[in-house]
C-alpha cells in the first residue's frame, strides 16, 4: 500500500493483542439518513454517497463521500448539480460519480469537472480509463472514456449492453444481449473486439470484475435457471465453487480473492474455503443483519454497505480479515 491509515492501524493492532478475528468498521454517515459504500482502493480509501443534511432540514441531497485516514469527508456535489453519488474509484484517488439528469463527473485534484456526456459510470482504472453505460433511445450502451473522448463498445448482436470493469490494461468486463435479445451474456472486450464468455447454460450472465491478469468473475444462470457465480480465465467460464443456493461474484482482487453474495447474505472465497461474512460473529455481535461487498484489497480488506439491526439507514463499512490483524500488528 502507498500509505498506511494510521489510525486505523492503531485499532487493529490493539484488537489483535487480545485476538485474531475479524473487525468490520462503520464508517457513518454525513447526515442521518445513511451511506453506501461502492468503492475501494489498495490504499484503503472508500468512496460512495451519503444524504447530506444541512441544520433544520428535514432531508439533504446525496454528496460523494470519500473515508480516508479514518474520517469520512464531504466532497459535495459538482457546480450545477444537486447531488453526486460516487461509483468508483482508482489507485490516484480519483472519482467517478453521476448527477443530475445522468451526467457524469470526475473528483480529481480536489475538485469536480464534468465529463460532458450523460451517463452512468461503474468503474475507473488506474490511468482514469472510465467505463459505464449510457442511453441509447430505450437501450444501454457500454461505453469507454479517456481524456474527453467516449467510445462506445458495441454489443453482442442485440440492441443493449453494460461495462462493469476494468482492469489496468484497459481490458473492459460486462454484459449485453445477444442476437435477437434472446438473452444476456457477460462479456469481455480486449483489442477493439467484444468476446461472448458465455453462461452456465442459461440464457443469462453478467461479468462484475475482472483483475490485472484478466481474471473475471460474475453471475451466471446454470441450466436450470439458477443464478451461480462464475470464474473466467484462460480454461473458460466455470462456477467459483458448488455449494447450494444462488449466489454471485462482485469483486476479485489480483491473488484471486473473490467476494460477493448469496442467497440474503455475503462471501468471501479465498484458497478455496468460502466464508459467510454476515454470518461471522463479529459481524453479528455489531449489529450487522445484512451486508454487501463491493470490492476487496490485496490484503483482504472488504468495503461495501449494509442494514442494522435497530433499523437506521444503510451505513458503509470495512472490514479486516485475521490474517491481517496478525501481520499488522508487528
Amino acid at each position: 500500500m502507498k500509505r498506511i491509515i494510521l489510525a486505523v492501524l492503531c485499532v487493529v493492532a490493539t484488537m489483535a493483542q487480545a485476538r485474531s478475528n475479524w473487525t468490520i468498521i462503520d464508517l457513518g454517515a454525513l447526515g442521518a439518513s445513511g451511506s453506501v459504500a461502492l468503492a475501494l482502493n489498495n490504499n484503503g480509501d472508500v468512496a460512495g454517497y451519503s444524504r447530506a443534511r444541512n441544520p433544520g432540514e428535514t432531508s439533504g441531497a446525496y454528496h460523494g463521500f470519500l473515508w480516508q485516514n479514518s474520517a469520512m469527508y464531504d466532497l459535495g456535489a459538482p457546480a450545477g448539480s444537486a447531488f453526486a453519488q460516487v461509483t468508483a474509484m482508482n489507485e490516484n484517488g480519483t472519482l467517478v460519480a453521476i448527477g443530475d439528469f445522468g451526467m457524469s463527473y470526475l473528483w480529481k485534484n480536489g475538485a469536480w469537472s464534468p465529463m460532458n456526456f450523460h451517463g452512468t459510470p461503474r468503474a475507473i482504472n488506474r490511468v482514469d480509463q472510465v467505463v459505464g453505460n449510457f442511453q441509447v433511445g430505450a437501450a444501454q450502451r457500454a461505453f469507454v472514456y479517456k481524456d474527453g473522448l467516449v467510445l462506445g463498445l458495441g454489443t453482442l448482436g442485440g440492441t443493449s449492453s453494460r461495462a462493469n470493469a476494468i482492469n489496468d490494461r484497459g481490458i473492459v468486463a460486462g454484459n449485453a444481449s445477444i442476437s435477437g435479445d434472446l438473452g444476456t451474456h457477460a462479456f469481455v472486450y480486449e483489442n477493439d473486439r467484444m468476446r461472448d464468455i458465455g453462461t452456465l447454460g442459461g440464457a443469462y450472465s453478467t461479468a462484475n470484475d475482472i483483475n490485472s491478469s484478466g481474471v473475471v468473475v460474475g453471475g451466471a444462470h446454470d441450466a436450470a435457471n439458477r443464478m451461480t457465480a462464475f470464474i473466467y480465465d484462460a480454461t473458460g467460464m466455470r462456477p467459483l465453487f458448488n455449494i447450494p443456493g444462488e449466489h454471485s461474484a462482485t469483486a476479485i482482487n489480483d491473488r484471486g480473492a473473490v467476494v460477493g453474495l448469496i442467497d440474503a447474505g455475503a462471501f468471501l472465497y479465498d484458497n478455496g474455503i468460502v466464508t459467510r461474512l454476515d454470518q461471522l460473529p463479529e459481524v453479528i455481535a455489531a449489529g450487522w443483519t445484512s451486508i454487501f461487498p463491493a470490492g476487496i484489497t490485496e490484503r483482504g480488506w472488504i468495503a461495501g454497505w449494509g442494514w442494522h439491526a435497530d433499523g437506521r439507514p444503510s451505513s458503509a463499512f470495512l472490514m479486516f480479515p485475521p490474517a491481517t490483524l496478525k501481520v499488522w500488528a508487528r
